[in-house]
Protein backbone atom coordinates (compact mmCIF):
# COMPACT_ATOMS: atom_id res chain seq x y z
CA UNK A 1 0.00 0.00 0.00
CA UNK A 2 1.08 3.26 -0.60
CA UNK A 3 2.15 5.89 2.03
CA UNK A 4 -0.12 9.47 1.67
CA UNK A 5 3.60 11.39 0.97
CA UNK A 6 4.05 9.00 -2.13
CA UNK A 7 0.31 8.37 -3.53
CA UNK A 8 0.12 12.20 -4.86
CA UNK A 9 3.60 12.70 -6.59
CA UNK A 10 2.97 8.84 -8.04
CA UNK A 11 -0.45 9.79 -9.48
CA UNK A 12 1.02 13.34 -10.73
CA UNK A 13 3.81 11.00 -12.46
CA UNK A 14 1.63 8.51 -13.69
CA UNK A 15 -1.13 11.49 -15.56
CA UNK A 16 1.31 13.32 -16.98
CA UNK A 17 3.31 10.82 -18.67
CA UNK A 18 -0.63 9.68 -19.79
CA UNK A 19 -0.67 13.12 -21.31
CA UNK A 20 2.80 13.05 -22.97
CA UNK A 21 1.80 9.75 -24.55
CA UNK A 22 -1.99 11.17 -25.35
CA UNK A 23 -0.35 14.43 -26.99
CA UNK A 24 2.21 12.62 -28.72
CA UNK A 25 -0.13 10.40 -30.18
CA UNK A 26 -2.49 13.22 -31.18
CA UNK A 27 0.58 15.05 -32.76
CA UNK A 28 1.22 12.12 -35.07
CA UNK A 29 -2.60 11.69 -35.71
CA UNK A 30 -3.28 15.28 -37.17
CA UNK A 31 0.54 15.67 -38.58
CA UNK A 32 -0.88 13.53 -41.75
CA UNK A 33 -4.48 15.15 -41.44
CA UNK A 34 -3.18 19.23 -40.91
CA UNK A 35 -4.26 20.48 -43.96
CA UNK A 36 -8.04 20.05 -42.67
CA UNK A 37 -7.18 22.13 -40.52
CA UNK A 38 -5.96 24.82 -42.79
CA UNK A 39 -3.49 27.47 -42.00
CA UNK A 40 -3.82 26.27 -38.17
CA UNK A 41 -2.84 22.97 -38.94
CA UNK A 42 0.74 23.34 -38.59
CA UNK A 43 0.24 25.30 -35.18
CA UNK A 44 -1.95 22.28 -33.77
CA UNK A 45 0.67 19.73 -34.61
CA UNK A 46 3.14 21.52 -32.68
CA UNK A 47 0.80 22.96 -30.02
CA UNK A 48 0.19 19.30 -29.33
CA UNK A 49 4.46 18.31 -29.40
CA UNK A 50 5.32 21.30 -27.08
CA UNK A 51 2.42 20.20 -24.72
CA UNK A 52 3.68 16.85 -24.80
CA UNK A 53 7.04 18.34 -23.77
CA UNK A 54 5.65 20.42 -20.97
CA UNK A 55 4.31 16.39 -19.47
CA UNK A 56 7.05 15.07 -19.91
CA UNK A 57 9.56 17.20 -18.56
CA UNK A 58 6.82 17.85 -15.77
CA UNK A 59 7.16 14.20 -15.05
CA UNK A 60 10.74 13.52 -15.32
CA UNK A 61 11.35 16.58 -13.34
CA UNK A 62 9.47 15.65 -10.78
CA UNK A 63 7.17 18.95 -11.13
CA UNK A 64 10.09 21.64 -10.57
CA UNK A 65 8.01 24.79 -10.62
CA UNK A 66 11.07 26.38 -12.97
CA UNK A 67 10.58 24.11 -15.49
CA UNK A 68 6.70 23.22 -15.27
CA UNK A 69 6.45 27.26 -15.28
CA UNK A 70 8.76 27.70 -18.35
CA UNK A 71 6.96 24.88 -20.39
CA UNK A 72 3.68 25.95 -19.26
CA UNK A 73 4.57 29.57 -20.45
CA UNK A 74 5.68 28.26 -23.83
CA UNK A 75 2.79 25.71 -23.91
CA UNK A 76 0.10 28.32 -23.53
CA UNK A 77 1.34 31.01 -25.99
CA UNK A 78 1.77 28.16 -28.99
CA UNK A 79 -1.67 27.45 -27.92
CA UNK A 80 -2.52 31.13 -28.13
CA UNK A 81 -1.12 31.15 -31.84
CA UNK A 82 -3.01 28.12 -32.75
CA UNK A 83 -6.43 29.28 -31.87
CA UNK A 84 -5.38 32.61 -33.46
CA UNK A 85 -4.64 31.04 -36.73
CA UNK A 86 -8.17 28.93 -35.99
CA UNK A 87 -10.23 31.92 -36.41
CA UNK A 88 -8.22 32.34 -40.32
CA UNK A 89 -9.99 29.17 -40.99
CA UNK A 90 -13.05 30.93 -42.42
CA UNK A 91 -11.38 34.17 -42.94
CA UNK A 92 -12.84 35.65 -39.64
CA UNK A 93 -9.32 37.04 -38.06
CA UNK A 94 -10.04 39.79 -40.64
CA UNK A 95 -13.65 39.93 -39.65
CA UNK A 96 -13.76 39.72 -36.03
CA UNK A 97 -11.36 43.00 -35.15
CA UNK A 98 -11.07 42.58 -31.72
CA UNK A 99 -9.53 39.10 -31.93
CA UNK A 100 -6.07 40.67 -32.71
CA UNK A 101 -5.83 42.78 -29.75
CA UNK A 102 -6.74 39.97 -27.32
CA UNK A 103 -4.58 37.78 -29.07
CA UNK A 104 -1.73 40.54 -28.08
CA UNK A 105 -3.01 41.26 -24.61
CA UNK A 106 -2.56 37.35 -23.70
CA UNK A 107 0.42 37.45 -25.25
CA UNK A 108 1.52 39.80 -22.91
CA UNK A 109 -0.05 38.56 -20.07
CA UNK A 110 1.62 35.36 -20.27
CA UNK A 111 5.08 37.83 -20.58
CA UNK A 112 4.35 39.64 -17.92
CA UNK A 113 3.30 36.08 -15.64
CA UNK A 114 7.09 34.96 -16.87
CA UNK A 115 8.71 38.29 -15.12
CA UNK A 116 6.40 37.85 -12.40
CA UNK A 117 7.54 34.13 -11.59
CA UNK A 118 10.96 35.22 -11.60
CA UNK A 119 10.14 37.91 -9.04
CA UNK A 120 8.36 34.79 -6.92
CA UNK A 121 11.98 32.81 -7.45
CA UNK A 122 13.37 36.12 -5.76
CA UNK A 123 10.96 37.09 -3.74
CA UNK A 124 11.66 37.23 0.45
CA UNK A 125 9.27 35.45 2.90
CA UNK A 126 7.03 39.08 3.50
CA UNK A 127 6.59 39.21 -0.44
CA UNK A 128 6.83 35.45 -1.60
CA UNK A 129 2.96 35.54 -1.20
CA UNK A 130 2.35 38.46 -2.71
CA UNK A 131 3.99 37.39 -5.30
CA UNK A 132 2.55 33.81 -5.47
CA UNK A 133 -0.65 35.92 -5.52
CA UNK A 134 0.21 37.90 -8.10
CA UNK A 135 1.41 34.74 -10.67
CA UNK A 136 -2.13 33.13 -9.90
CA UNK A 137 -4.08 36.39 -10.92
CA UNK A 138 -2.09 36.15 -14.17
CA UNK A 139 -2.34 32.92 -14.97
CA UNK A 140 -6.05 33.02 -14.34
CA UNK A 141 -6.43 36.06 -16.78
CA UNK A 142 -4.66 34.27 -19.41
CA UNK A 143 -7.04 31.32 -18.42
CA UNK A 144 -10.20 33.30 -18.67
CA UNK A 145 -9.12 35.29 -21.56
CA UNK A 146 -8.30 31.77 -23.62
CA UNK A 147 -11.33 30.58 -22.59
CA UNK A 148 -13.37 33.69 -24.23
CA UNK A 149 -11.50 33.20 -27.56
CA UNK A 150 -11.98 29.54 -27.38
CA UNK A 151 -16.03 30.59 -27.49
CA UNK A 152 -16.14 33.16 -29.73
CA UNK A 153 -13.99 30.52 -31.77
CA UNK A 154 -16.50 27.92 -32.31
CA UNK A 155 -19.80 30.09 -31.37
CA UNK A 156 -19.04 32.43 -34.38
CA UNK A 157 -17.93 29.71 -37.17
CA UNK A 158 -19.31 29.31 -40.06
CA UNK A 159 -21.69 26.03 -40.64
CA UNK A 160 -18.75 24.39 -42.67
CA UNK A 161 -16.16 25.54 -40.86
CA UNK A 162 -17.68 23.62 -37.28
CA UNK A 163 -16.85 20.59 -38.04
CA UNK A 164 -13.19 21.34 -38.47
CA UNK A 165 -13.51 23.15 -35.54
CA UNK A 166 -15.35 21.06 -32.79
CA UNK A 167 -12.59 18.83 -31.83
CA UNK A 168 -9.93 21.61 -31.41
CA UNK A 169 -12.18 23.91 -29.30
CA UNK A 170 -13.19 21.09 -27.18
CA UNK A 171 -9.76 19.84 -25.92
CA UNK A 172 -8.75 23.79 -25.60
CA UNK A 173 -11.81 24.38 -23.47
CA UNK A 174 -10.84 20.90 -21.46
CA UNK A 175 -7.60 22.66 -20.84
CA UNK A 176 -8.46 26.04 -20.30
CA UNK A 177 -11.14 24.64 -17.88
CA UNK A 178 -8.68 22.53 -16.35
CA UNK A 179 -6.24 25.34 -15.62
CA UNK A 180 -8.96 27.60 -14.33
CA UNK A 181 -9.96 25.06 -11.89
CA UNK A 182 -6.66 24.76 -10.92
CA UNK A 183 -5.29 28.24 -10.39
CA UNK A 184 -8.66 29.20 -8.81
CA UNK A 185 -7.73 26.19 -5.85
CA UNK A 186 -4.53 27.02 -5.67
CA UNK A 187 -5.93 31.29 -5.28
CA UNK A 188 -8.34 30.25 -2.37
CA UNK A 189 -5.71 27.97 -0.98
CA UNK A 190 -3.40 30.14 -1.10
CA UNK A 191 -0.55 27.91 -2.38
CA UNK A 192 -0.36 24.67 -4.28
CA UNK A 193 -2.60 22.19 -3.13
CA UNK A 194 -0.43 18.62 -3.16
CA UNK A 195 -3.59 17.04 -4.32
Amino acid sequence: MMSAGTLWPTVALMTHALGALTALIATAWIFHRRDRYGPAGTAIVASLFVTALWCAAIGVGGGVRETANFGEGVRNLCWLLATYCLFSTDGRHRSVSPIKPVVIVLALVEIVDAIAHATLRMANAPLEQMAFDLVIVFRLLWTVGGLVLVHNLYIGSSPQSRSALRWPAAGLGVLLAYDLNFYTIAYLDGGWSEE
